[in-house]
């Protein structure tokens, strides 16, 4: 495969100090000849911000198939940071520019930003500062972003703005016969075939052709439930795109699981340009509107957003709003604030509380922190034999830590009667739950 043409590498300071290696990247979204000019063009936009530095050898990066690679080469020059931004063509004539900030030492990503744009020069210079702006802005909300144009130049320049999405499908004709004849008669029996309920067999097929119908018809719960199916393959081929198509049409009549369905496409780059601004801003949405999932991912984006005392607390409040919402993962969340004293005074009592509540509410992170301040004797009294309890039972539910402790206590006999046999399922699980933990301990016991 040929690797991707690097149009320009330059070291950057974002912020002040913090050497940053920076990559364009353009995949065939322009041609060659423009592509040099492209290079020039932003570079000068580097310099005209004031963080250029100084050019680097691009060569080393010319070789590189993968963003492992590319780390190898900011390490060599002790970078801090890497700045990878991709111009991708997406139609005609529109192309979005997509930025990803790692850091370097530990090879992971730090902010992302994108913005979609003609694909001429001049919008693209200008989609150079939006972008930059906007991983300033992650890294230091207080920071001031680069601007746009010189105030000498009369130049115009398009908008950079979200371009709805499209969602596709909704004048199909049904493909088995439906009983109903209204938008709210069938989303209702839509639900009931999704779930197996009022006497009907669960059926997905079923199920999608009612949602559609009740979509089409201007059924805002209909369309999310369409575009979950359709993320699913429950029902629909998974198409993502379109999911993100119908989440957000359902989040524009009213639905607030849509918003924060649309949320979570965004956040992750489902089927859409990964965009935490915009995802952070539905979040909002859902949760102002009392989707107390929204609460609990908004808190989520925040605190792990960066370390800034103020995004904390923001976070511990979103938590207790999703867990006063009934969501427990806002309630695990929030239990795991108050024990580490994250953007709160340190409480274990609340803590505890919270952890509970969320366990008996089949969250298997709370039934994991119950475990570990058992086995830790944090509040609570040191008690080996409940914390294996609370270890199965997260383990149950699937939660890749709680396998770890589970495994670790069933190897060494704390709590429970040594067994290699039950210590080794456990860790199976969490190995292949990701939890690295249980892929150490697997080997162990080889």
């Amino acid at each position: 495969m040929p690797h991707p043409a690097w149009l320009s590498l330059a070291l950057l300071t974002v912020p002040p100090s913090t050497t940053t290696v920076v990559v364009f990247d353009a995949q065939g979204a322009i041609s060659p000849e423009e592509g040099s000019d492209l290079g020039g063009e932003l570079e000068e936009v580097l310099a005209d911000s004031g963080v250029f530095v100084s050019a680097a050898d691009e060569d080393a990066l010319r070789a590189c198939p993968d963003d492992a690679c590319r780390l190898k080469v900011a390490r060599a020059v002790d970078a801090m940071k890497m700045v990878t931004v991709n111009v991708m063509r997406f139609g005609p004539s529109r192309c979005v520019l997509r930025a990803v900030l790692s850091d370097v030492g530990r090879g992971e990503p730090d902010a992302y930003a994108h913005s979609r744009t003609d694909c001429d020069l001049e919008s693209i210079y200008r989609a150079v500062y939006a972008v930059a702006g906007k991983l300033q802005l992650a890294i230091d909300p207080g920071a001031r972003p680069p601007s746009p144009v010189d105030e000498d130049d009369e130049r115009e320049y398009p908008a950079i703005e979200h371009v709805p999405l499209v969602a596709r499908g909704l004048e199909g004709r049904p493909r088995k016969r439906l009983t109903c004849s209204s938008a709210d008669s069938c989303y209702d029996l839509g639900a009931d075939l999704q779930n197996g309920k009022n006497g009907h067999q669960q059926d997905d097929v079923r199920a999608v052709d009612a949602f559609r119908y009740a979509c089409r018809e201007g059924h805002p719960a209909a369309c999310t439930d369409l575009g979950y199916h359709i993320e699913m393959g429950r029902g629909a081929k998974v198409d993502l795109e379109n999911a993100a198509a119908h989440y957000e049409l359902g989040c524009s009549r009213g639905n607030q699981i849509g918003c924060a369905n649309l949320a979570y496409m965004y956040e992750n780059g489902r089927g859409v340009i990964m965009d935490w601004a915009r995802a952070m801003r539905l979040y909002e949405v859902a949760c102002t509107e009392g989707t107390a999932r929204g609460c609990t991912s908004l808190g989520f984006m925040l605190e792990n957003k960066n370390e800034k005392p103020a995004n904390l607390a923001r976070a511990a409040e979103l938590y207790k709003q999703g867990c006063d919402g009934g969501n427990m993962i806002g309630c695990a969340n929030y239990g795991y604030m108050a024990a580490n004293g994250r953007g709160m005074t340190q409480d274990f009592a609340v803590a505890y509380d919270h952890h509970i509540m969320a366990c008996d509410g089949e969250e298997g992170r709370g039934c994991t922190d119950v475990g570990f301040m058992y086995e830790k004797g944090q509040y609570v009294g040191l008690d080996l034999e409940r914390a294996a309890t609370y270890y199965v039972k997260a383990c149950e539910l699937d939660n890749a830590i709680g396998c770890a402790n589970l495994g670790d206590l069933y190897e060494h006999g704390r709590g429970t009667a040594q067994d290699s046999k039950a210590a080794r399922r456990a860790y199976q699980k969490s190995c292949d739950g990701g939890e690295k933990r249980g892929c150490e301990g697997l080997e162990r016991l080889r």
